[in-house]
């Protein structure tokens, strides 16, 4: 079978895994805002942190099987070596910014150099968004050609969403790794098949033998 009409079962699993844990980041996330919401005191705030930790561990895992997922299909067509290789991109950044709220976290239980160390985390988690912003569009360009490679305009539409992904200032922003997610594990568990079917093989036209009747 010509590679760019193969399908690919480990690409598509890594995809699902991936749609799993940003369901699971979306929800922790939401769990996180609403526990901060609701924090009277600089201290109170350090537990939705270690909980919005938790959720930016799993959208670094869903960006890890994200990589994996792309990566397989790269090994049938060249077309998605760069969108696996920008998701690295999104590896590092993410790792930056779950690395700079762990330490916002811990420098909350030191009232008097809470401030400026909370700034300072925050300002380096902000440049961890930045380069991750570059691999969740590398992301969602896979994930858009590979929603073309399947004729499903629900991965397309999840590829679209993805790339608000990254935003998880409010809950609002949240619904769409939630919703990317969904669309991901909905079209994962559906069955698959190249978007392009290949020529049915002709058989040559059968010839009648010469008739012996005079």
């Amino acid at each position: 079978m010509n590679a760019s009409l193969a399908h690919s079962p480990q690409g598509i699993l890594r995809l699902a895994v991936c749609a799993v844990l940003l369901q699971a980041y979306a929800i922790t996330g939401i769990v996180a805002l609403v526990l901060q919401s609701g924090a009277k005191t600089l201290t109170a705030t350090a537990v939705p942190i270690a909980i919005g930790s938790v959720g930016m561990d799993c959208v670094l895992g869903a960006g890890f099987f994200l990589f994996l997922g792309l990566r397989e299909f790269a090994r049938l067509d060249r077309k998605y070596f760069v969108p696996s290789v920008l998701t690295i991109l999104l590896l590092v950044g993410l790792a930056i910014v779950t690395t700079a709220q762990v330490l916002a976290a811990a420098a909350l239980t030191d009232i008097p150099s809470a401030y400026s160390s909370f700034r300072s985390d925050l300002a380096v988690a902000t440049i961890g968004y930045l380069i991750s912003f570059l691999g969740f569009i590398g992301g969602a360009v896979g994930l858009w050609r590979v929603g073309a490679r399947y004729k499903n305009n629900a991965i397309k539409i999840a590829a679209i969403t993805f790339v608000f992904s990254f935003g998880g200032a409010s809950v609002y922003l949240l619904l769409f790794p939630l919703f990317t997610g969904v669309l991901l594990l909905v079209s994962a568990l559906q069955p698959k098949k190249p978007s392009i079917e290949e020529p049915a093989t002709q058989l040559p036209p059968q010839i009648d033998p010469p008739s012996t009747e005079p």
